[in-house]
């Protein structure tokens, strides 16, 4: 569970300057030389992601993965979670947002992530590794929804509210986008 190492593109920062109210973050999800994509996924798909940053739980190196419905669609060169931040102070999404935030320190709402490769010197987007020596996320991915179905069907109705907007979300794109 999260073995796959997947890097971290982009950051986007919603909300206030420095108290965020959602986190966007983008993972690369583009094909490699070999025209694989690291998460291959569908519209509704969701995902758990954990941050070994934020765990302190000591109990047997058990680490917490939490679920996020994918809203990015499956034909783009991202894999993208919306995350809603908790205002409680110890809430995962609390300590998360609050550890993306080191990234920000000018508060400018937009933090892009690249490596660059020690012995060719050539620069790809994304980081898998944070600034703590830890992967930024472990990302366990993808895991089914009754949404993954709708393109099966000539006519349907999209019904969303609350959480229930984000799969309704990435359904949209993929009708927009590709269909």
């Amino acid at each position: 569970r999260g073995k796959q190492r997947i890097a971290l593109a982009r950051v986007y920062f919603w909300g206030k300057p420095g108290k965020p109210d959602v986190i966007t973050l983008q993972f690369d999800n583009g094909f490699d030389d070999k025209g694989v994509k690291p998460v291959q996924y569908m519209e509704g798909h969701y995902l758990y992601l954990c941050c070994p940053a934020v765990e302190t739980s000591s109990w047997n190196g058990f680490q917490e993965y939490h679920p996020f419905t994918i809203s990015s669609a499956p034909d783009e060169p991202v894999l993208e979670v919306n995350i809603r931040v908790m205002p409680a102070p110890m809430a995962w999404t609390n300590k998360v947002s609050r550890y993306l935030k080191l990234l920000d320190p000018n508060n400018e709402g937009e933090v892009e992530l690249a490596t660059r490769n020690p012995t060719t010197g050539v620069t790809t987007l994304g980081k898998v590794i944070g600034p703590d020596g830890k992967p930024f996320f472990r990302v366990d991915a993808p895991h089914g929804a009754p949404s993954q179905h709708v393109f099966r069907y000539n006519t349907c109705v999209l019904v969303g509210a609350g959480i229930g907007v984000t799969p309704c979300a990435s359904i949209m794109k993929g009708v927009v986008n590709y269909r």
